[in-house]
């Protein structure tokens, strides 16, 4: 066992164990935990409550094949909210990010925003549920919050702000006027690349 670390994940406290070496190669975060004097490095054991089961189980298979595919086609229409909703794929995906950003694995980050983009370029539709997680869990500068509002700035219409008004973070609404300000004025009509909003990678 003492090749192996322990994660426990969420508020249900779903325990997972991961070989050591590929989670201190996928995160500087975890590296300097496991072998540290804290509790971490005592216990084997990291705690990370503001993560999911889904997450987490994608950053596993991340971990240990250094990539992370989604089947696009388990996700028939009947998983499609007839609302605008896309179903848990992309709640999960928007967490991943976070959890990356948070353990500082860039690549996921970048890994996980494409996915995103792609899964609406799919299903032509944008899950709203996670704004508020998003907002709560990041910073002004997220990559992940820029490709989101340019998203909503540049791909949807009026009719989404009045018939979902509640789901849109006050922040994210002050910043959106922003953005469409500077839009105008860099005269930006159409979605950047996605380069655009990766995360940098390497030093």
């Amino acid at each position: 066992m003492s090749n192996l670390a322990a994660f426990t994940i969420g508020p249900e406290k779903n325990k997972f164990l991961i070989h050591k070496k590929f989670a201190c190669e996928a995160s500087p975060i975890f590296k300097s935990a496991f072998n540290s004097s804290f509790v971490e490095g005592k216990s084997q054991e990291y705690v990370l409550e503001d993560t999911t089961e889904a997450a987490f189980t994608m950053f596993t298979e991340w971990v240990y094949t250094g990539r992370l595919e989604i089947n696009f086609t388990r996700y028939s229409a009947e998983t499609v909210d007839r609302n605008g909703k896309c179903g848990l794929l992309q709640c999960n995906l928007m967490e991943l990010w976070l959890l990356a950003d948070k353990v500082m694995a860039p690549s996921l980050q970048n890994r996980a925003i494409w996915l995103l983009a792609e899964s609406y370029s799919k299903f032509l539709c944008f899950d709203l549920n996670k704004l508020d997680r998003v907002w709560e869990g990041s910073g002004v500068d997220s990559k992940l919050r820029l490709y989101i509002l340019q998203h909503f700035a540049l791909k949807m219409g009026k009719g989404v702000y009045k018939s979902h008004g509640d789901s849109f973070p006050k922040e994210m609404l002050l910043e959106m006027s922003t953005l469409h300000w500077q839009n105008r004025e860099d005269k930006v009509t159409a979605m950047p690349s996605m380069e655009t909003f990766y995360v940098k990678e390497g030093i």
